[in-house]
């Protein structure tokens, strides 16, 4: 039996984290166009920084800047166009993406 590292997070933690944090994107992604805040590159650029932060067991904090983000553009608090690659990795990673 493998014992777990106690400074890793749990398989669960990290589905119950992204199931919040999709639950909250989906529900304002779903809107019309012309209202929603999130939008299809908000949420292309989510994935990519999730993906990449399994490479570099960062997971549980790229969710974290992530539902941030999510929340601060759901209240209004950062531009849209703030949501870029390199707002979670450099952007020269983003030839790894």
């Amino acid at each position: 039996m493998l014992q777990q590292n106690k400074y890793r997070p749990t398989r669960n933690t990290i589905k119950l984290k992204l199931d919040h944090l999709g639950l909250l994107i989906s529900g304002e992604w779903a809107k019309n166009n012309q209202t929603r805040l999130i939008n299809t590159r908000h949420v292309s650029v989510w994935v990519k920084a999730l993906l990449k932060s399994v490479d570099h067991d960062e997971t549980l904090q790229i969710i974290g800047r992530v539902s941030a983000d999510v929340n601060s553009l759901l209240t209004h608090n950062i531009a849209h166009d703030a949501i870029t690659v390199d707002r979670y990795y450099a952007l020269d990673d983003e030839a790894q993406f």
